[in-house]
């Protein structure tokens, strides 16, 4: 049973919505994006789920989403709203709303970046992703080798 609130998060190359199966194709899961220079813009898809408690299904329906991405200093570097809550579930399923969107912020330093699911002034769920550039990993100046 689930009693609060909660969401998931995932970054990848790329998310697809089937419209007509109503399910998402999740590509290639990110911890690391490698951009060709500094500045660059990081450019990956995100999943999210949101899930909600049946009991708290009238006070969270029409509540607000954003997306936010964050660098290492907690510096706000892009944000986007998404779709009010709703719930897309069948009745015999636990009420929520699955979530793509495709999202872009600029990079200035290489680094870890954290992207932050907010529902009303909550986050929900977050996810970090370290962004690197060619250029460091052909001085050699990436850890592990510059391995993806």
């Amino acid at each position: 049973m689930v009693d609060e609130l909660y969401g998931q998060m995932l970054v990848a190359e790329k998310v697809i919505f089937n419209d007509e199966a109503k399910k998402h194709s999740i590509s290639t899961v990110l911890n690391k994006l490698i951009v060709p220079t500094i500045p660059s813009v990081a450019i990956a898809d995100v999943y999210m789920k949101i899930v909600i408690p049946r009991s708290k299904l009238d006070m969270i329906v029409g509540m607000k989403a954003s997306l936010q991405v964050v660098n290492e200093a907690g510096i706000l570097v892009n944000d986007k709203d998404l779709p009010d809550i709703m719930n897309y579930r069948e009745v015999d399923m636990i009420p929520g709303i699955d979530i793509s969107t495709n999202f872009r912020f600029l990079v200035l330093e290489t680094g870890i970046y954290t992207y932050l699911l907010y529902v009303g002034e909550n986050v929900l769920a977050s996810y970090t992703l370290n962004v690197v550039s060619e250029e460091s990993i052909l001085k050699g100046g990436e850890k592990n080798g510059g391995m993806p």
